[in-house]
C-alpha cells in the first residue's frame, strides 16, 4: 500500500456509518423525519440516482409524494426549489463533517462514496469492483454492514450467474439455514404486529426459539469465513487493497477475536479507532457502551456515530494511514 502522501484517491464503502447520518442536525434544526438525517429525502428523490446534479434537477417537479416506512403513513408535500436548496445544504453539512471527508482533507486527496444512505456487504462488494472514477483508487476503507441486510434466497438462485456474490464461497446448507432464519423472523414479526391470537402466536414464538437454537454460533463464524475469503479474492483480482473499519455491530468483536488465518487476514487489515486513550476493534463499544451517538446529544432516537466519534475515526485513519510504509 501506498505511503500517506502518495495516496491521490481512497474509495470509502459501507453504510450510514459511513454516509454520516444525523450530522446535519449540529448546524441546522432536528431533521422531523425520525432519525435526524435527510435520509428520507436522499433515499426517496429518485431511484438510481447517484450524483448532485441529478437530485437537483429534480426541484423543477412541482409536488412529489413520499412513501416512508414510518406506521404505514405516506406524507405528501411539495417540493419547490426553495426546499430543495434547503436539503442540499443539510447534505452539504453532512459530507463536510463526516469522517470520510475530515480523512481526504487532511490528507490532501480525493474521496469519493455513493451519494445515497445505507447499504449492504453485497452492495459494498459491488461498489468495490465497479470502476467509478477514470483513476484506479489507491485504497478502499470499508465498513461492513450486516449480512442479515442481504437478500439470501435471491441470491442465492442466481448465485452461479454473478461474480459478486460471496454467498459462493458459504456452504449450502448454511445458506439455507440462513434463509429459513429469516423467515421465521418475518412471521414472528408478522405475529407480533397483527396480534394473533394465543396459540398461533405461541406457534410463532416456538419457531423463532427453534431456529435460534439450530442456528450454532460456528455458523455465524462459517459466514465471515465466507465474506473474508471473497474479499481477499478481489483485492487480488482488482489490485486495490482493502482496509476495514470494525462494524457497529457485536459482530465486529466477534470476528475481532476468532482464530484462523483468514481472521489474522482481516486484523492485519483493520484500523482501530482510538478513543479516551484506548484502541478499540469496531464501533460496538463506543456505541454501545459510550454512547457516542446522535440520539445523546440532541434527545433523539438514533444511535449513529455524533460529531465526536466521527472526529475520533478521522483521527485514528490519519494516524494509521500516516504509519504505513
Amino acid at each position: 500500500m501506498k505511503s500517506s502522501k502518495d495516496i491521490k484517491l481512497i474509495k470509502f464503502l459501507g453504510d450510514s456509518f459511513v454516509w454520516g447520518q444525523g450530522l446535519d442536525n449540529y448546524e441546522y434544526d432536528v431533521h422531523p423525519w425520525g432519525g435526524g438525517s435527510n435520509e428520507f429525502i436522499l433515499h426517496n428523490i429518485g431511484d438510481g440516482v447517484r450524483n448532485w446534479e441529478d437530485i437537483s434537477s429534480v426541484a423543477k417537479r412541482s409536488e412529489l409524494t413520499y412513501d416512508i416506512d414510518k406506521q404505514g403513513e405516506y406524507i405528501k408535500f411539495s417540493l419547490y426549489p426553495d426546499d430543495m436548496h434547503r436539503y442540499k445544504n443539510r447534505f452539504r453539512s453532512i459530507v463536510e463533517q463526516r469522517w470520510t471527508t475530515t480523512v481526504c482533507d487532511r490528507l490532501g486527496c480525493r474521496g469519493i462514496q455513493k451519494i445515497d444512505n445505507g447499504g449492504s456487504i453485497s452492495e459494498t462488494i459491488e461498489m468495490y469492483c465497479t470502476e467509478l472514477t477514470d483513476n484506479k483508487p489507491d485504497l478502499a476503507i470499508i465498513v461492513l454492514s450486516s449480512y442479515k441486510r442481504d437478500e439470501w434466497g435471491k441470491y442465492n438462485h442466481n448465485s452461479n450467474k454473478d461474480e459478486h456474490l460471496y454467498f459462493n464461497k458459504i456452504k449450502p446448507e448454511i445458506i439455507g439455514k440462513v434463509i429459513m432464519r429469516d423467515l421465521v423472523y418475518e412471521l414472528w414479526e408478522m405475529a407480533d404486529m397483527f396480534e394473533l391470537d394465543e396459540p398461533k402466536l405461541w406457534y410463532a414464538q416456538q419457531m423463532q426459539k427453534f431456529t435460534q437454537e439450530w442456528f450454532p454460533e460456528h455458523y455465524h463464524r462459517e459466514i465471515y469465513i465466507g465474506i473474508f475469503e471473497f474479499f481477499k479474492e478481489i483485492e487480488l483480482k482488482y489490485g486495490v487493497p482493502i482496509l476495514f473499519i470494525g462494524s457497529w455491530l457485536e459482530d465486529g468483536e466477534f470476528v475481532f477475536k476468532e482464530e484462523g488465518e483468514i481472521f489474522d487476514w482481516y486484523r492485519d487489515r483493520l484500523i482501530p479507532i482510538k478513543y479516551d486513550g484506548k484502541e478499540f476493534a469496531s464501533f460496538y463499544p463506543l456505541i454501545e457502551e459510550y454512547k457516542l451517538i446522535i440520539g445523546n446529544d440532541f434527545n433523539i432516537d438514533d444511535n449513529h456515530p455524533n460529531k465526536e466519534l466521527h472526529d475520533a475515526v478521522a483521527n485514528s485513519v490519519i494516524e494509521y494511514l500516516e504509519k504505513e510504509k
